[in-house]
C-alpha cells in the first residue's frame, strides 16, 4: 500500500496540492484523474519523492521496484535509437524485444538518430524501455501522448495483458475516461490541487458527468 496522510505542496504562498488522506493498493490498478493543472503529475512526484511536500507519504513499495514513465525524457540527440535501447538496458542485441519493437511498428526506427524521431516515435521508445525492465509496479504518466489511435489501443490492451500476466500494480496519470477504464480499478479525482473524490471505477463512471466533471 501507498498511505498519505496530510499532503500539502506549496509554491511561495500558493497551495498547489492538498490531498488529506488516500491509500493506493499497489497490486491494483489506480487513475490519478483530472483535468490540465489539477495537481496530476505533483501527486506522482511526491509519491516518487522527487517533490517537496509536508505530510507523510508511506510505501511498502522499495523504490528499485518502481517503474516510472513521465512525459519527458531526455536522450544524447545524435545517439542511434538501437544504441540507446542497449545502453540502458545493458543488451548487446535487442532480440528479446522482438514483440515490442514489432506492436509499435519501431524495428524501421532502430537505425534513426533520435534527432529526427517524432514525438510519437519518441514516446514509443520510452514505452519499450519501460515494459523492458522488472518492476513492482509501474507508474505513467499521460502513456497515450501523441500516440495514433491504433497504437494507442495496441497499447491499452498490451498492458492490461502484461499486468495479469506480471502481477504488478499500475499507477496511470490520464484525463481519458476510456484509459482508466481499460486499465484500472479505483480512481483518485483531482481539480485545482484539491481531492475531489477516491472512489472505484464504477463509481467513477457513475458519478462522470459528459463534460468530465464529477458529481460530488
Amino acid at each position: 500500500m501507498i498511505e498519505i496522510r496530510n499532503l500539502i505542496v506549496e509554491k511561495g504562498e500558493s497551495v498547489i496540492l492538498k490531498i488529506p488522506n488516500a491509500s493506493i493498493d499497489v497490486s491494483k490498478g489506480t487513475a490519478i484523474f483530472g483535468e490540465n493543472g489539477a495537481g496530476k503529475t505533483t501527486f506522482v512526484k511526491c509519491i516518487l519523492g522527487i517533490e517537496r511536500y509536508k505530510g507523510t507519504i508511506e510505501s511498502s513499495i522499495c523504490k528499485n521496484k518502481i517503474q516510472v514513465l513521465m512525459q519527458k525524457n531526455s536522450y544524447p540527440p545524435y545517439a542511434k535509437t538501437k544504441d540507446i535501447l542497449k545502453l540502458i538496458l545493458d543488451k548487446r542485441d535487442l532480440s528479446s524485444l522482438s514483440t515490442l519493437l514489432h506492436m509499435f511498428d519501431f524495428e524501421k526506427n532502430l537505425n534513426k538518430k533520435i534527432a529526427v524521431l517524432s514525438g510519437g516515435e519518441l514516446q514509443k521508445l520510452n514505452l519499450i524501455l519501460a515494459f523492458s525492465k522488472s518492476h513492482q509496479i509501474l507508474i505513467v504518466d499521460e502513456v497515450t501522448t501523441e500516440l495514433d489511435y491504433t497504437t494507442r489501443w495496441k497499447l491499452l490492451n498490451y498492458i492490461r495483458d502484461y499486468r495479469k500476466n506480471n502481477n504488478i500494480g499500475f499507477i496511470i496519470v490520464s484525463h481519458y475516461p476510456e484509459e482508466i477504464k481499460a486499465l484500472c480499478d479505483n480512481v483518485i479525482c483531482l481539480k485545482n490541487g484539491n481531492l475531489v473524490s477516491h472512489c472505484q471505477v464504477d463509481t467513477f463512471f457513475k458519478n462522470l458527468k459528459e463534460d468530465g466533471e464529477m458529481y460530488v
